[in-house]
């Protein structure tokens, strides 16, 4: 019966314990939660440093600050540009925590304020498995797990001011940071559209260019593009502006970027913004780079050689490189006079032009026999049998003859032909195959007064009219 007894009682202070002890427990697990932080940047520097304690009374809270031996921090606190008011309790190293009458705990100030102070906080940082060694993130999540209820300062790119407590014992947040992101376009005129896609290009005349960066948001690194040509030359007309949400686009000054232009066979154009620079820009800004650059004399043809006419873009920030290629096509093309049965006719003179009635004729510089490049610095005039032309871009183009071969009639019009590829011919003696030829048709050409021809020809026609009176007079008598 005692042994009932006994039994009894023991199972009843169990009981009691037990309810003791389950409050207890949950109670310390309240004092504890979890920050996360999402969509962070695989390689960028994380710190999650508890600036203060959080103080209990009653369901009001508040925060303190425990002063420590040498403490700088807590010297920037009780500064002038702080945000805050540090109260100090009773004769103790503990100070009580409030905002200047002109802050709340939103305020972008205090953020900027503990940016600035990172360097003075010392070994309050927090260890996450989430990070490496030198504290740079090793996914794009990141977790702190079971850190005591506080003010926090999330140190990075952005940076983040986070208040743990009971009523938000889990924190996520989405990372402020957004990669840099960049576009490269380019045109073969002035007056075409900006493309990403395959262009032609004209040899000797100006490719242009232009790069178009998107910031991010909350970045401060060095952002560093680089942009290499293969067969083109002569980069220039490098300019840099910032476009800011509203505005026109203002040139950047030259102190926020170092430029470097190779313009030997690597062909390279390099510009990389500061970090100082960058850390101003604003999410909605956008960066432009124009330049041009000259398709070389040793460009590669189109059906021939293949797109190898490159500008190869790659854009670096932190450890993030990305790339983008452009295209640049040229022609080789045939032009040949030739009469009757395709037979090459030589000493014609003719121009080409892009219209199909005035503008201005394209210039052509012959670098070996009977072969020409387009070239500004040339001559418009092209004296015609059979010649090899490079470096026109694809499209129409119009032949204008200045000069008709001896003894064929000259062309009235314009002649028009399509470049679209490796538009080549052969010439097996005297007769062309292929390419554009173009047919003129026999013709007489009158001689010249004064020359030897004439007065035997006015001889000729003075003997035909005398003739032709004595006839008229002899008919005249029998009648």
């Amino acid at each position: 019966m005692f042994s009932f007894f006994k039994r009894a009682f023991a199972l009843a202070v169990s009981f009691v314990v037990s309810f003791c002890i389950i409050p207890f427990v949950e109670i310390l697990a309240d004092e504890s939660g979890n920050i996360f932080v999402n969509n962070a940047i695989i390689g960028e520097k994380y710190q999650l440093y508890k600036v203060f304690d959080l103080t209990y009374s009653g369901s009001l809270t508040a925060p303190t600050y425990k002063r420590q031996a040498s403490d700088l921090f807590f010297d920037a606190l009780i500064s002038e540009e702080s945000p805050f008011i540090l109260t100090q309790i009773m004769s103790t190293d503990e100070y009580v925590v409030t905002y200047k009458s002109d802050y709340s705990s939103t305020d972008p100030r205090i953020s900027d304020f503990f940016k600035s102070k990172e360097s003075l906080l010392g070994g309050r940082a927090i260890s996450s498995a989430s990070l490496d060694a030198n504290s740079c993130a090793v996914g794009e999540t990141i977790q702190w797990n079971s850190v005591s209820f506080g003010y926090y300062w999330l140190s990075s790119s952005a940076g983040s001011y986070i208040m743990l407590e009971s009523t938000t014992p889990n924190i996520s947040i989405n990372e402020k940071n957004t990669v840099p992101s960049f576009k490269a376009v380019q045109k073969s005129r002035v007056e075409d559209a900006f493309t990403d896609q395959k262009i032609s290009g004209t040899i000797n005349d100006p490719v242009y260019y232009q790069i178009q960066i998107t910031p991010g948001k909350g970045n401060n690194k060095a952002m560093n593009i680089v942009s290499d040509l293969t067969y083109l030359h002569s980069i220039s007309g490098v300019n840099v502006t910032l476009t800011r949400s509203g505005e026109t686009p203002q040139a950047v000054d030259s102190t926020s970027y170092t430029q470097t232009v190779s313009d030997t066979n690597d062909r390279k154009l390099t510009i990389t913004f500061s970090d100082t620079f960058v850390s101003t820009l604003a999410e909605t800004d956008m960066l432009t780079i124009d330049y041009q650059a000259i398709l070389s004399k040793d460009a590669k043809v189109i059906n021939n050689q293949g797109d190898v006419n490159e500008n190869t873009i790659t854009f670096q920030y932190s450890n993030q490189t990305s790339t983008q290629t452009l295209f640049i096509e040229t022609t080789k093309i045939t032009i040949t006079k030739a009469g009757s049965q395709n037979k090459v006719l030589n000493d014609a003179i003719i121009r080409v032009y892009r219209e199909s009635a005035g503008g201005t004729a394209l210039r052509f510089k012959n670098v070996n026999d009977n072969y020409l490049i387009s070239d500004p610095t040339g001559t418009e005039d092209i004296i015609l049998s059979s010649w090899h032309i490079k470096g026109l871009a694809t499209g129409k183009y119009y032949i204008e003859e200045v000069q008709a071969p001896k003894g064929y009639q000259k062309l009235t019009h314009r002649e028009e032909i399509t470049v679209d590829g490796n538009n080549t011919g052969t010439v097996s003696g005297t007769t062309v195959n292929g390419g554009f030829i173009i047919v003129n048709k026999p013709g007489i050409t009158l001689p010249a007064s004064g020359s030897s021809s004439f007065l035997v020809l006015a001889i000729t026609g003075c003997i035909t009219m005398v003739a032709g009176i004595f006839l008229v007079l002899h008919h005249r008598r029998h009648v």
